[in-house]
């Protein structure tokens, strides 16, 4: 049970006395209250952090006559864990100074992973039996323990220019294959996803839906096609927008804002039964100093109000606010506004193709960013290279191949990323540095054949 934390108090007292027929008598003093700061870590666009920032803050103020303010840190996901474990593990001085109280947004792994390493609370919440389902396409919408709470939806697709395909007369793209495809070289976006989860959860969906084999080719072909490597899947994003690249990988909620700002100009797909609807988490953060008003707002996302600003018209709800693109996790939101909710989809009894296994996710997540780390890198313009040779040749087959099979088969792979969980970051640089030589005479074998 967390004890309540009153608001900050300034008592100012002035010293002025007046004397009224020998007495004296001291001026009225002056109460200013100030609100209590919430500090919530998240990866979320300024659209979700503005809405939620409004109506939580209306909601604290009427559920307990007190004032609450938000502090966001945005981070990447993968960033957003790093600065948590930053805080637990690191010496005094080199630590974050800014210890968050909530982490608002990343999938089921990432939550997992900050449970599993002691850094999350437990916390208890009253939700009727029903209104959430127990899981979502293999994946839990809660932690057993109270650890975190699914609280939305979100699907991983492809995002694009649809103004500027046209204009180069190219088709757009559709599935995880057409960003490998040839016509995209020089025309694709990528974000690294040691920095963007979304990336990395894109790049999960593609080896899931293709195999582990079949995903790698399509992903180091992908990569041939990107222009750079981005820091972040919203510069990528900039770049869709104005057309300095056609297409991505992308959250959906991502693209379709962007699609909704740029009257169409960007579009979204799902690709074709071969994604799934993910489980966006909230965890209460041990290291935070307000945990009850933490789960104030754990309590307020899942409530029925939290859950209609996700993907209810907000027009339809009267906050004039921005639509937020995600599928409510409550049953409840999509009987009460039919026929007002942003999508024609609904995740909770549509499948979008995927099942996800939770046990191999983590695993694959876990070699997903050393792997393209060692892929590209310094060998990035290698690759481009390479994979530009191979184009130019009429995509022979055993050139193909000896481009875009891995060096590394899954269960060394696996093993390698599972042994360096808790290892020094100089461990993991050594393992992308044996990985990158392997993928460089890769590279450069593919260049000797193409010169013969």
């Amino acid at each position: 049970m967390f004890a309540r934390l009153s608001s900050v108090t300034l008592l100012i007292a002035f010293s002025g006395f007046l004397t009224f027929s020998g007495c004296e008598k001291p001026e009225p003093q002056i109460v200013v209250e100030y609100p209590t700061t919430l500090t919530v870590l998240t990866p979320h666009n300024p659209d979700i952090r503005h809405e939620f920032n409004r109506e939580f803050t209306k909601w604290y103020q009427k559920e307990y006559d007190k004032s609450v303010s938000i502090q966001w840190v945005t981070r990447g996901t993968p960033e957003c864990v790093n600065m948590i474990d930053d805080i637990h593990t690191k010496a005094t001085e080199a630590a974050p100074r800014v210890k968050p109280d909530v982490m608002f947004g990343g999938g089921v792994p990432d939550h997992d992973e900050i449970a599993k390493r002691g850094y999350a609370r437990r916390v208890s919440l009253d939700i009727a039996d029903g209104v959430i389902p127990d899981a979502i396409a293999g994946q839990q919408t809660k932690n057993p323990d109270g650890f975190w709470y699914g609280v939305a939806l979100s699907s991983f697709g492809i995002a694009h220019n649809k103004q500027a395909c046209a204009d180069r007369n190219i088709t757009p793209p559709q599935t995880w294959a057409d960003l490998a495809d040839p016509r995209f070289f020089g025309w694709i976006g990528i974000a690294d996803p040691t920095r963007s989860g979304s990336h990395k959860q894109c790049m999960l969906l593609v080896l899931d839906s293709l195999g582990w084999r079949d995903g790698w080719s399509t992903i180091v072909r992908t990569l041939g096609n990107t222009r750079a490597i981005q820091t972040s899947s919203s510069d990528v994003l900039r770049q869709v927008a104005s057309g300095m690249v056609l297409g991505s990988y992308s959250v959906n909620f991502d693209a379709m804002t962007l699609a909704d700002e740029t009257d169409g100009r960007v579009g979204y797909i799902n690709p074709p039964d071969a994604t799934a609807a993910s489980v966006d988490c909230i965890s209460v953060l041990k290291c935070g100093r307000q945990p009850e008003i933490a789960r104030d707002f754990v309590k307020f996302v899942l409530s029925d109000l939290g859950q209609s600003l996700w993907g209810v018209d907000p027009d339809h709800l009267g906050t004039f606010g921005r639509p937020l693109f995600h599928y409510p996790l409550s049953r409840k939101t999509y009987e009460s506004f039919t026929g007002h909710m942003l999508f024609s989809e609904n995740p909770l009894v549509e499948d979008f193709g995927l099942t996800i296994d939770p046990t191999k996710a983590q695993q694959r997540l876990r070699v997903i960013a050393p792997m393209v780390r060692a892929a590209t890198g310094r060998n990035h313009i290698l690759l481009q290279r390479a994979w530009q040779a191979v184009i130019e040749n009429g995509m022979p087959q055993a050139a193909l191949t000896e481009l875009t099979t891995l060096p590394i088969d899954e269960p060394e792979a696996i093993a390698a990323a599972e042994a360096l969980i808790n290892a020094p970051d100089g461990d993991v640089d050594e393992l992308v540095k044996e990985w990158s030589a392997l993928f460089r005479a890769k590279y450069e074998r593919v260049l000797g054949m193409m010169a013969q």
